[in-house]
């Protein structure tokens, strides 16, 4: 009973071996690689700060109560009550800056995650092709052990008819262990880079299929190329975008040195015989704080390298 068990088992684990093809393994390193994750991640980040950017100051509601006989709190004719509700007015288009910011930012994220994700696949190539050449590497050694024995079985026959020395048998035998070298060599390095491959796509399989590959001999000029190359790289667009999103912040910086405006309305009862309302609005005078730091700083992240 226990044979038929193990017979069955070793029939299911082969049956569903696992075998990768370059387009599944590609989807599945875009869906599972972490780092992928991580700037994706980011990207909603930014998206998130949109709905910040676009969001305004809440207004402000205060409420007083005086009496001025503590001794007879219910005498209400000794009492003045205030209400008050206030609202921050953002002055210097300092909300369309914050928008158009958050914006840029959104967009420099997104072409930097794409300028990402070209390094990112060029690892996934060149994985995958590492392991295609040890697969390849680790068939042939085989190929050639295999065929060698052929050989070393024919030898063998040939010394115990004695058409072969004893000397040259035993070279023939100890020639074998070179080719057990190499395979057992490609072996190794074909488990390695699977193991590499395993990690980078965060998934497991058995083994890789080998994709054809076919030969395109168009002519093509090369000048053109490197033009569209350039016109087209993330890598120089999000450069732009983030140049474009140091000098809005330099203008939202110097938005924020003008004061904002502060209205308020206000109700005020004093005893049970006078009801009074106020409008009123505060400002503050940038004779001190004209936020030179923050304006000089984003002067510098624009200059940098």
């Amino acid at each position: 009973m226990k044979k038929y068990l193990i017979g069955v088992l070793i029939s299911f684990t082969v049956s569903f071996s696992q075998t990768l093809k370059f387009e599944e393994g590609l989807n599945v390193f875009i869906n599972n690689n972490y780092d992928i994750l991580t700037q994706k991640n980011e990207i909603e980040k930014a998206k998130a700060d949109i709905i910040t950017a676009k969001l305004r100051p809440n207004p402000v509601f205060t409420s007083n109560f005086t009496y001025y006989n503590i001794r007879n709190l219910m005498d209400r004719s000794n009492t003045q009550n205030s209400f008050r509700i206030d609202q921050e007015i953002e002055t210097a288009n300092k909300r369309g800056l914050r928008i158009k910011l958050s914006e840029k930012m959104l967009q420099y994220t997104q072409l930097n995650f794409k300028a990402s994700l070209k390094d990112y696949i060029n690892n996934y190539l060149n994985a995958y092709t590492q392991l295609i050449y040890d697969k390849l590497e680790l068939e042939n050694s085989k190929s050639n052990l295999q065929d060698y024995q052929k050989i070393l079985e024919i030898a063998k026959i040939q010394y115990e008819k004695g058409f072969l020395s004893a000397l040259d048998y035993e070279k023939l035998k100890l020639s074998m262990l070179d080719y057990q070298k190499d395979y057992y060599s490609n072996l190794e390095n074909f488990n390695k880079d699977k193991e590499y491959l395993r990690f980078l796509i965060n998934y497991d399989f058995d083994d890789i299929e080998i994709p054809d590959i076919k030969h395109d001999s168009k002519e093509f000029d090369i000048n053109q190329v490197i033009n569209k190359a350039l016109e087209n790289r993330y890598d120089i667009k999000s450069s732009k975008t983030y140049i474009e999103a140091s000098q809005v912040q330099i203008d939202l910086n110097k938005a924020m040195a003008i004061p904002n405006i502060t209205v308020g309305l206000e109700f005020d009862g004093l005893a049970e015989k006078y009801n009074f309302i106020g409008i009123g609005f505060s400002i503050p005078i940038p004779i001190f704080d004209r936020n030179q730091g923050e304006i000089l700083k984003s002067k510098i992240n624009l200059i940098q390298p």
